[in-house]
């Protein structure tokens, strides 16, 4: 009997298609390609180890650019033409706003896992089909400032990039500061997808701040960093997540980026007292190799895969996008060694960790 039901489950299995939709070519920073690595190192891993009840998992990606109008339309294709049973690591909080507006995973049926954006509007009220693996920013705010005030600062200034994500995580640093009985003193903004900081750093010198929160990419917030430091050095800045401390690296060197603090919703990567941080090492330097070399969105995105494979196993032999999203909801408390998920019908938000990380001279985050 046992063996007729493991070749019944062999002639069943099938491949089981993940989709992704992101500006993979145009988006200097490669978050969609740092989370696109991470989850495919997972998948990589289930599939050499016999897939999931005998499936195979793919990850097809989709080229979108960066407007809303191309995340709606690229998405709702790729759901037609591939019939994908979830999609994971989708980005970007005016682009995730837009496919929701547009009802285009509501009329698919599909749930996503992992979306690249802490955005409070995306979580609450709740939506359907969303399952977030990062805490919101409203909680990455909260953390910052409670950080920096508690150490004295009371003269804050933001920096934004001009932008549905700058404009929602400013909005979120003000309410922050509100129950500190204190507000901005200063604003900066920059224009989304440019690096341009020269007007936002004199904008902000004007109020002359002692702690600067930012909201921007990866790239600009280095610029930021490095340009004010120059004029105003030892002034704290402190990003929310959404910037990646390696890319910033890259971009103006380590001394140059060291003391700028990054807010982080996954662990250390390169911290193996965490089990999830282990586990994601190992298999990093097992299957591509002894320079496997992690990074905070890589570690991200197998997260994200890693949730997904757990409700994909506890769907059965044939998962479909309505059993996956079931078993999503499903998940209670799933320790993944040092990061815990926890889903529910009616609530979709699964992680509440926040941290704050300083970027080192050696260019390490030190947590």
């Amino acid at each position: 009997m046992l063996t007729c039901s493991l070749l019944s489950n062999t002639l069943n299995a099938k491949e089981l298609v993940i989709g992704q939709v992101a500006a993979f070519s145009t988006d200097p920073q490669r978050t969609a390609l740092q989370l696109q690595s991470g989850a495919e190192l997972h998948f990589e891993a289930v599939n050499k180890a016999g897939g999931i009840n005998g499936n195979t998992l793919r990850l097809a990606t989709r080229e979108r650019d960066y407007t809303p109008e191309s995340s709606v339309q690229v998405t709702r294709a790729l759901l037609a033409d591939l019939k994908p049973v979830a999609m994971l690591g989708l980005m970007g909080t005016a682009p995730m706003q837009a496919l929701v507006k547009a009802g285009v995973l509501s009329e698919a049926g599909v749930p996503v896992v992992g979306i690249r954006t802490g955005a409070t509007s995306l979580q609450r009220p709740m939506q359907p089909y969303l399952f977030h693996t990062r805490a919101d920013y409203a909680a990455e705010a909260h953390k910052v400032v409670t950080y920096l005030s508690t150490v004295g600062h009371r003269r804050f200034a933001i920096f934004a990039e001009r932008s549905a994500f700058g404009d929602e995580g400013s909005s979120h640093f003000v309410a922050a500061l509100k129950e500190h009985s204190l507000a901005p003193v200063a604003r900066g903004v920059y224009e989304q997808n440019t690096a341009e900081v020269f007007e936002a750093i004199r904008q902000i010198q004007t109020g002359q701040p002692d702690a600067i929160v930012a909201v921007g990419s990866s790239n600009a917030v280095a610029e930021f960093y490095k340009g004010y430091q120059a004029l105003n050095k030892g002034v704290p800045v402190i990003a929310l997540s959404a910037v990646d401390a390696g890319t910033m690296i890259k971009r103006v060197g380590a001394q140059a980026a060291h003391g700028l603090g990054v807010a982080q919703v996954v662990p250390d990567p390169r911290n193996r007292r965490s089990g999830i941080v282990r586990e994601f090492q190992d298999i990093g330097k097992r299957l591509r190799g002894p320079g496997f070399e992690p990074t905070q969105t890589e570690l991200e995105g197998y997260i994200a895969a890693r949730v997904l494979v757990e409700a994909i196993k506890r769907s059965g032999n044939d998962p479909t996008p309505t059993r996956i999203k079931t078993e999503l909801e499903s998940i209670r408390q799933l320790d993944l060694g040092g990061f815990v998920i926890s889903f529910s019908k009616l609530d979709h938000s699964g992680s509440a960790y926040v941290d704050v990380g300083i970027i080192g001279r050696d260019g390490r985050v030190l947590y």
